[in-house]
């Protein structure tokens, strides 16, 4: 920005400063995976993608899997809510709806886990990438309760890096 001084002249001032980027923390999850677990609905396998959208100020994820339940079909935006806050907001082919608050351990894991204040169980989502693989894990804790329980586990492989 250009601020006018005495005598007419003009001086440069820093103007905002560019808030650090909020996706940085979850970038080792960009691309398209295949992925292969199971759990209580049993065997399952399918393909997400996460992706950079907004300007590098969100990021969404495309899901879909396979297992004896049939398809199923989610997405999940992440977003920044603050300077060092992030929250996403899941919604799938069944209906459900979670709100997320998402933290950043270090510098391979996410874990996502559900607003205590709404109704219902709690969830748990984590992602950790070991050597180029990623461990996924999803939990639920019954209503009131802070003790999780896996739902579903799976690994899943980069097929395409991020464009």
């Amino acid at each position: 920005a250009l601020n006018v001084v005495a005598g007419g002249e003009t001086a440069q001032s820093a103007g905002p400063t560019k808030p650090p980027d909020a996706m940085e923390p979850l970038g080792f999850l960009v691309g398209q995976w295949e992925a292969s677990g199971g759990g209580k609905p049993g065997a399952s396998s399918g393909a997400f993608e996460f992706e950079l959208e907004a300007g590098g100020r969100a990021m969404l994820r495309h899901n879909e899997s396979r297992s004896q339940e049939g398809l199923h079909r989610d997405v999940m935006l992440i977003y920044a809510e603050g300077p060092d806050s992030l929250r996403a907001t899941y919604a799938d082919s069944e209906g459900h709806v979670i709100r997320y608050v998402v933290s950043t351990p270090d510098a391979r894991s996410a874990v996502f886990i559900s607003d205590p204040a709404d109704p219902g169980p709690r969830f748990r989502l984590t992602y950790h990438l070991n050597d180029g693989m990623l461990a996924i894990r999803f939990e639920m804790a019954t209503p009131g309760s802070s003790v999780f329980s896996t739902y579903l586990e799976g690994t899943a492989h980069l097929q395409r890096p991020p464009k």
